[in-house]
C-alpha cells in the first residue's frame, strides 16, 4: 500500500478500525470452518459470517478512503462514518450470533426471535444504505481531491452500490435469494451461488463491488495517462449496470448463472 493511501486511511480511524477488526474476524471464522462440522443449508455454519466479515472489511476500508477525499465536509463525514461502522458491526454481530445458534440469519421466520433478528438486520441495512446515498450526494455536491476519472468512478460506484441495495430489497420481498428452488442445495465453492436454480446474489455481488472496481479501473487508467480515462470509466460503469440488470433477469428465470 503506497504512502498516499495510508495517509488517506489514517484520517478515518473509526472505519479503518472496523475494517481491520472484520478482517481479523474473517480469519478466525475461516479457522472455524476447518474444525467445526456443523452445517446450515448444507454448508459450514461459519461460511456465511466469514463472507460477510470479508465483505464488510472491504466496504468499511473503501468508505474510509472515499470519505477522506471529500473537502469542506468534516461533520457529514464524521456522521456517515459513525453510521457505517455501527450498522455494519451490529449486522455482523447478529449474523454471527445466528451461526453460533446453528440457525439461518437471513430469511428466517422460524420463531418470533429469528424474525426479530432478521427485521433488525433489515433496519440496519436501510440505515447504511441511507448513509451511502448521502455519501453519493456529497460526491456530487462537494469538492473532492481526486482526478476527474476517479471522481467518475466513485460517483458511478456509489450509484451502482445503491442499485445493489435495491436488488437486495427484491430478495427480502421474495423471502429468499433462490428462484425456482429452496435456498441451499448445490452451489459454487465459497460463494455458494446456486448451480441448480436462479440466484439473485450473483447480481448483488457484482453491483456491490463496483464500489471498488470502478475506482480501481480509474486509478489504473490514470497511471497509464490514458486519454479519455473518464470516458472509459463511464463506459465500464454503464456495462456493470447492464450486466446487473441481465443477471437479475436471468436469475428470475429460475436458471443458474454458472
Amino acid at each position: 500500500m503506497n504512502l498516499a493511501i495510508m495517509q488517506s486511511l489514517a484520517r478515518n480511524r473509526l472505519l479503518v478500525t472496523a475494517s481491520v477488526a472484520h478482517l481479523a474476524l474473517s480469519i478466525a471464522l475461516l479457522a472455524a470452518t476447518m474444525f467445526d462440522p456443523t452445517l446450515i443449508l448444507g454448508v459450514s455454519r461459519w461460511l456465511k459470517p466469514m463472507k460477510f466479515a470479508i465483505s464488510i472489511a472491504i466496504y468499511t476500508g473503501t468508505m474510509a478512503w472515499l470519505l477522506s477525499k471529500l473537502q469542506e465536509s468534516a461533520r457529514p463525514v464524521r456522521h456517515v462514518s459513525q453510521i457505517v461502522a455501527s450498522t455494519m458491526t451490529a449486522e455482523m454481530l447478529l449474523i454471527t450470533m445466528q451461526s453460533v445458534r446453528g440457525v439461518r440469519s437471513h430469511f428466517n421466520d422460524d420463531s418470533p426471535f429469528d424474525t426479530a433478528v432478521f427485521v433488525t438486520m433489515g433496519v440496519l441495512i436501510v440505515m447504511n444504505t441511507i448513509a451511502a446515498a448521502y455519501t453519493a450526494y456529497l460526491f456530487f455536491a462537494r469538492p473532492a481531491v481526486i482526478d476527474r476519472a476517479m471522481l467518475a468512478g466513485v460517483r458511478l460506484g456509489l450509484l451502482i452500490f445503491l442499485l445493489a441495495s435495491l436488488e437486495g430489497g427484491l430478495m427480502i420481498a421474495r423471502g429468499s435469494h433462490s428462484v425456482g428452488a429452496d435456498d441451499g442445495g448445490s452451489g459454487l465453492p465459497i460463494v455458494n451461488w446456486s448451480t441448480e436454480a436462479g440466484d439473485l446474489r450473483v447480481a448483488h455481488f457484482f453491483a456491490m463491488h463496483a464500489l471498488q472496481g470502478l475506482p480501481l479501473l480509474a486509478w489504473s487508467l490514470e497511471r497509464r495517462s490514458l486519454a479519455k480515462a473518464r470516458f472509459w470509466v463511464n463506459c465500464a460503469g454503464c456495462l456493470v449496470i447492464v450486466l446487473t440488470i441481465l443477471l437479475v433477469a436471468q436469475a428470475l428465470t429460475g436458471h443458474p448463472a454458472m
